[in-house]
């Protein structure tokens, strides 16, 4: 470590991938990024448009493990409970697995792009799918407005980082592909640096994400607080990721 660690501390390290690093990655997949939010919600609109007209179809895109008894067998009051009636104990360790289950996802998708980045638009598509049939569950149900302020809390850092680590599976099968001027495997490991710094500030939003679905939603009940939060991580997010690290003329 000595030898051929770079010769910075860990906080100098951090402070430049976290201020310029980081928000530069994300800004050079921006069109690999468009795509994969496209694919998250083309998944969306078909599996809320197919459950919307029948609710059977529910289970064609959540399985029984995931429902968690939010299925449309469960009663309107039953659904509603599990918005805000859910304390469980063990906070911390529910939010660890929380993360550590968000975190293999988001590294999936962007290991996959080496399968030419086939496997990780069908991932995403999924993804969306999943949202999509059981948003149309609890809109269906008069919910709409208590799903969504349990939905975006966590969901907006933890669906910004499964686009983000698509993006950068696409964008690894995209070089796989087309090379360019660089010989293949130069081309991979060029475009692999910059997508390896974008997976992994995923997976720090994922951390963000996982503690909030695992505590703060837990023991938050407050509408519009939970909305209030969702917002300022989508203004936060987007802000940072539009303007930072970039170099003043």
């Amino acid at each position: 470590l000595q030898v051929y660690a770079p010769q910075r501390r860990l906080h100098e390290v951090l402070a430049r991938f976290l201020g310029s690093g980081l928000p530069s990655a994300v800004r050079s997949v921006a069109p690999a990024s468009a795509l994969s939010a496209a694919l998250l919600a083309l998944g969306y609109a078909i599996a809320f448009a197919l459950v919307d007209a029948d609710p059977e179809r529910f289970h064609l895109f959540v399985p029984e493990s995931m429902a968690s008894g939010r299925d449309p067998s469960a009663s309107t009051e039953s659904l509603r409970e599990t918005l805000f009636d859910e304390h469980p104990g063990g906070l911390l360790a529910f939010a660890i697995l929380l993360f550590t289950n968000n975190s293999a996802v988001g590294i999936l998708a962007f290991g996959l792009g080496f399968a030419f980045g086939l496997p990780v638009a069908l991932l995403v598509l999924y993804n969306g799918a999943m949202l999509g049939a059981m948003s149309a569950l609890f809109h269906e149900r008069g919910l709409a407005v208590e799903w969504w302020s349990w939905i975006l809390p966590h969901g907006v850092p933890e669906l910004t980082a499964i686009v983000l680590c698509g993006a950068a599976g696409l964008a690894i099968g995209h070089r796989l592909v087309f090379p360019g001027q660089q010989a293949r495997v130069a081309a991979l490991a060029d475009v692999g640096r910059r997508m390896g710094a974008v997976v992994g500030g995923s997976v720090l939003m994922l951390f963000v994400a996982g503690f909030v679905e695992g505590v703060f939603r837990q023991i938050v009940d407050d509408v519009p607080l939970r909305y209030l939060l969702a917002t300022m991580f989508a203004v936060g997010w987007s802000a940072y990721f539009l303007y930072a690290g970039r170099r003043t003329p």
